[in-house]
């Protein structure tokens, strides 16, 4: 019992830090320029669909600063890298974080 009191407050204080970091809201800005992910050869050949989730940091002027994976098959993975990283987002008052899903399908 006592454990599950540390462990809640524990994740209640990073959740704390975490919003609190200034410049690192989540916005859901819009993009203003996306390109398309080029599905790689090597996937395709292979039958590999799905999802790639990402987490973008994105500058207050809009372009993408870094590239995070949260998550989808690694064949996939950087070509959805490297289309995020030519994304560009709105203007805002901050740096944001964002998360998108690109989705390859055969």
């Amino acid at each position: 019992m006592r454990n599950n009191r540390n462990l809640i407050a524990l994740v209640s204080f990073a959740l704390l830090i975490v919003f609190s970091v200034p410049g690192m809201a989540s916005a859901d800005r819009k993009v203003t320029k996306r390109a398309s992910a080029v599905y790689p050869e090597i996937a395709k050949k292979m039958h590999v669909a799905g999802a790639v989730k990402l987490e973008l940091q994105v500058s207050s002027t809009g372009k993408v600063k870094s590239v995070n994976v949260l998550g989808g098959h690694p064949m996939l993975a950087d070509a959805a890298v490297q289309a995020a990283k030519t994304w560009q987002y709105e203007a805002a008052s901050q740096d944001s974080t964002e998360q998108v899903i690109i989705n390859f399908t055969l």
